[in-house]
């Protein structure tokens, strides 16, 4: 079964600050009784030249339980000014949030 879990937080209007602790949280309701004990990493990436261009190297979050709905994450203190970050939630397949600012 491939399930992306719909992203409810970042979404557009979002801004987190460098090297705060954020919440990144999805929708657990529809998630198949299959694959309710998988677990999710977290990527951050941003939009530009037609790709999501994800920092793979250097995970938001590994390991995730898929039925917990969010992840506290730390924001990279290295974070340059963007409005086009997004996030990704990666299982056996993968959702990216609506573009926000870091």
């Amino acid at each position: 079964i491939a399930f992306a879990p719909t992203i409810t937080s970042p979404s557009t209007g979002t801004i987190w600050l460098a090297g705060t602790k954020q919440n990144v949280t999805w929708v657990t309701s529809n998630v198949p009784s299959s694959i309710q004990d998988s677990t999710l990493v977290i990527l951050l990436g941003f939009f530009a030249n037609n790709s999501e261009n994800l920092d793979i190297q250097h995970p938001l979050a590994n390991s995730v339980p898929i039925m917990q709905g969010f992840a506290e994450i730390t924001v990279p203190s290295n974070a340059t000014l963007k409005t086009d970050y997004t996030v990704v939630v990666i299982g056996d397949s993968g959702d990216a949030s609506k573009p926000f600012t870091i």
